[in-house]
């Protein structure tokens, strides 16, 4: 679900159990709300955890990855050179007799 359709179904729960006290439809309302509330919370504090993690920027040649959680250029290099369609990158750079440039910096973090 999107953000914008929880925070609209969130605020229409609101709503409902705003205006009644009792009554099992208002209790499962506001049993709703928690729970989207508890959902959004984590979905925040993931973000926020993942912008704060160390990030680094991988350039092969003209192309550029931006890899995180890792903690150093080395570490950068060799997660991305674990992914497949890298290999079949250089490799195909090899084939046409191109120079392979790889570099990595910090970005964030």
């Amino acid at each position: 679900m999107s953000d914008n359709t929880l925070k609209k179904k969130n605020q229409n729960l609101m709503e409902k159990a705003k205006y009644a006290e009792e009554g099992s439809d208002l209790k499962k309302d506001a049993k709703s709300v928690r729970r989207i509330n508890r959902h959004m919370e984590r979905e925040k504090n993931r973000k926020e955890q993942k912008a704060a993690q160390p990030a680094y920027e991988v350039s092969v040649n003209e192309n550029s990855f931006k890899v995180t959680g890792v903690n150093s250029e080395q570490e950068a290099i060799d997660k991305l050179s674990k992914w497949s369609a890298f290999h079949n990158m250089v490799n195909k750079m090899k084939e046409n007799d191109e120079e392979v440039n790889i570099e990595a910096k910090k970005i964030q973090g």
